[in-house]
């Protein structure tokens, strides 16, 4: 659902995207001429591609991201992790006056050159901010009425002028939790942890614990230092696992495969099977062993 600011009476709002993903996809490449263009993550996590060999980067909730016009991208759900999102587009605020704002050209201008500074800096959303982009991805969703939309929109407008400074100032990294030690060593030491225990139970706490660093912050470490979620990796160990049990066993019962990599059915581990491998369990084993990977 979207809403434009052309219809609200808002025209520095170009248009409010409320979006949901399931499945997984890849935007097509695309660029804004004169809009700066804010991406607001409730839950889940989205990453983006940029066309002039960037390096990816993935929002996880609760986070934000500011991409300056004339930047080509596209967003991208490559494991079709469920995800919730606001899009946002803003008038550039050099293209000229700017009616009918709760933004001053100055404060604009700010959070423009902060995006421009660092376009491709995932930051902390303020908790007010956070709220006020809730309320206005409802009122999108819901498709409300005019008046009720353009108050939700107001008030999200409101709130980011007032989070200017603080977004501009919040770094990259979300706390500063293990502070002097190696961020890619604590990965790497945790999913040596995941490996030696994937067919365990493994819960989220118990990998925040160990690392020492918030949810949200250790998700973003995550992905940076391996490609995946903890939660899939987990996942792609137990799959791992499953493989090298099926080979070394002629006549393997697929429950007790599944219970010792991690899984609590015979059914849930052939659908995460045949999801990762492309193929079931059965069919994977009596294939010719040479061509087996």
């Amino acid at each position: 659902m979207s809403i434009e600011g052309k219809e609200i009476g808002i025209p520095i709002l170009q248009v409010v995207e409320a979006l949901r993903h399931r499945e997984t996809y890849r935007q097509n490449w695309h660029v804004h001429p004169s809009a700066l263009e804010l991406h607001c993550v409730f839950s889940g996590a989205i990453s983006y591609e940029f066309g002039d060999a960037h390096t990816p980067v993935t929002i996880p909730g609760g986070f934000i991201l500011a991409i300056p016009p004339k930047v080509r991208h596209r967003a991208v759900n490559a494991e079709g992790t469920p995800s919730v999102r606001l899009v946002t587009r803003w008038l550039d605020p050099r293209t000229g006056r700017i009616p009918l704002s709760p933004f001053s050209l100055r404060e604009l201008r700010v959070l423009l050159k902060a995006a421009g500074k660092q376009p491709f800096e995932v930051r902390r959303m303020p908790p007010r901010l956070y709220r006020a982009a809730r309320e206005i991805f409802r009122a999108a969703e819901e498709n409300d009425a005019p008046h009720v939309r353009r108050i939700a929109a107001w008030n999200f407008l409101s709130e980011a002028a007032m989070s200017t400074e603080t977004i501009r100032a919040t770094n990259r990294s979300p706390d500063n939790a293990g502070a002097g030690v190696n961020a890619d060593t604590v990965v790497d030491s945790l999913c040596a942890h995941i490996r030696d225990r994937c067919g365990e139970t493994i819960r989220m706490e118990e990998l925040v614990k160990i690392s020492g660093y918030s949810e949200r912050h250790l998700f973003t470490l995550f992905h940076e230092r391996t490609g995946l979620t903890p939660g899939n990796y987990i996942t792609r160990c137990r799959i791992d696992r499953a493989k090298e049990l099926i080979k070394g066993n002629p006549h393997p019962r697929l429950l007790d495969v599944a219970l010792a990599c991690g899984f609590s059915s015979a059914s849930q581990f052939s659908a995460v099977f045949r999801k990762y491998v492309g193929e079931s369990p059965r069919t994977y084993l009596n294939r010719d062993e040479r061509e087996i990977p």
